[in-house]
């Protein structure tokens, strides 16, 4: 249930309930122990927020489950105008982390007007950030990030479009600061960084440090102990604390970030060279059974895990990498801007050109001359496709109108050429590789 490890919130949310119990019962305050004190601050704090905020007891268990369709299906049947603020944010998040890009834009866009406090418009500020750096402008998330940067959250995003565009000391000290921090969620955010960094050692020794236990509580699977089979909590990395309630805002209804977690592991341990390890945290994020609400967690894994298959089954990686593009389509399909269709894709190059690398290799030159076609033609199609509005203003001087109108329709014809050259070029490659 508790967002962190931070031990003050958990000493701060014991004396307020233990204080609240003892003047209701006092005869019986001394056999109340500190998980029936956490439990029924949990209990009473959960009555407030559904009566508060409308996150109901299933809301709740979805999130914690991962189980974030049916919670997004549940406030797109009710609507935005009806949405308590809190779900509407909530909303917005879980678009996110689906990475319908379009539609977390279109949810915020409609948030903003209800934003009536600083904080709430910072992290609305950072999530615009957060989704330049899904759609592949870094610069974009940087400039809203700037001034973001003294809440943790502002960091973290600073920092991992810092690494992005290759500012890499500023993304280190930042991923160092974070990485001390004693605060698991902190913490995380760290390690994510310095993974961003390629310092996937750093990453391990964050996740794996036994103060924090991220490793070891917050993954998808059971682990043993002297009491035997223990669940995993419930891990809640909420970057811009949007997602606080009960006293001192102890717990959160973030949605879970195990899945993350489990991930980041894997990659680690990919990255340094300790096969099994990463094939059994990648096999995990694979079997999780709600993977298709974290879209870009899914493209991610499916490509980890064909790097991992490849030079010891190719068949099962280039499936991996056919699953893993599948999934990069549909989410670029989601994304409404030319800039960001072009930067999304273009930083997912590698994925199209393992595919074609291992298809080629096994002499399948037309499935390859279709990838090679995929992956070129969408940034091309991107660009020379749309149509471009650019209307004239009142007291524009005579004529602009008819040079404005010769200029588009020479642009239209020079579009249509370039469209009508690529295909030609792509048919007589295919024809000659058809040939070999």
């Amino acid at each position: 249930m508790p967002k962190t490890s931070n031990v003050w919130r958990i000493l701060s949310a014991s004396v307020l309930s233990a204080t609240y119990l003892a003047a209701a019962a006092p005869s019986y305050a001394i056999e109340i122990g500190p998980e029936f004190v956490t439990g029924f601050a949990y209990a009473f704090g959960k009555i407030r927020l559904h009566a508060d905020s409308g996150i109901s007891t299933e809301d709740l268990e979805d999130l914690g489950a991962g189980n974030l369709g049916p919670v997004r299906q549940r406030y797109e049947r009710i609507g935005y105008s009806p949405l308590t603020l809190q779900q509407h944010q909530l909303l917005c998040d879980l678009y996110g982390k689906y990475n319908d890009i379009g539609a977390a834009q279109a949810c915020l866009d409609r948030l903003e007007p209800r934003l009536a406090e600083d904080d709430d418009r910072q992290a609305l500020q950072g999530k615009r950030a957060l989704l330049y750096l899904k759609s592949g402008e870094p610069s974009q998330a940087m400039r809203l990030a700037a001034g973001l940067r003294d809440s943790v959250g502002g960091r973290y995003v600073y920092g991992l479009a810092a690494a992005r565009i290759g500012k890499h000391a500023e993304a280190r000290e930042i991923a160092r600061r974070l990485g001390r921090a004693y605060d698991a969620e902190q913490a995380f955010f760290g390690a994510n960084l310095h993974m961003a960094l390629g310092e996937f050692e750093s990453a391990l020794e964050i996740l794996s440090d036994p103060e924090l236990r991220i490793a070891s509580d917050y993954g998808l699977v059971s682990s043993r102990s002297l009491f035997g089979e223990v669940e995993p909590d419930v891990f809640r990395a909420d970057v811009f604390d949007e997602f606080n309630f009960g006293p001192f805002e102890f717990f959160s209804y973030a949605p879970a970030t195990n899945p993350y977690v489990e991930f980041m592991l894997g990659k680690a341990f990919l990255e340094i060279g300790k096969r099994e390890s990463a094939q059994e945290h990648l096999d995990r994020v694979l079997a999780y059974r709600h993977i298709e609400a974290y879209r870009d967690l899914h493209w991610m894994t499916l490509y980890e895990r064909g790097r991992l298959d490849e030079s010891r089954d190719d068949a099962a990686a280039m499936e991996y990498y056919r699953r893993a593009i599948a999934v990069i389509e549909e989410i670029r399909g989601s994304i409404l801007t030319e800039l960001g269709r072009m930067g999304y894709v273009g930083d997912k190059q590698r994925v199209y050109s393992d595919l074609i690398r291992l298809l080629f290799g096994s002499g399948q030159a037309e499935q390859a001359m279709h990838f090679v076609e995929r992956s070129r033609s969408r940034t091309l199609v991107d660009v020379l496709s749309r149509d471009r509005a650019m209307p004239l203003a009142v007291g524009d001087p005579p004529g602009a109108r008819r040079l404005l109108d010769d200029y588009l329709a020479k642009e239209a014809e020079l579009r249509s050429d370039a469209l009508r050259i690529n295909q030609q070029l792509y048919s007589r490659t295919r024809s000659a590789f058809q040939a070999l």
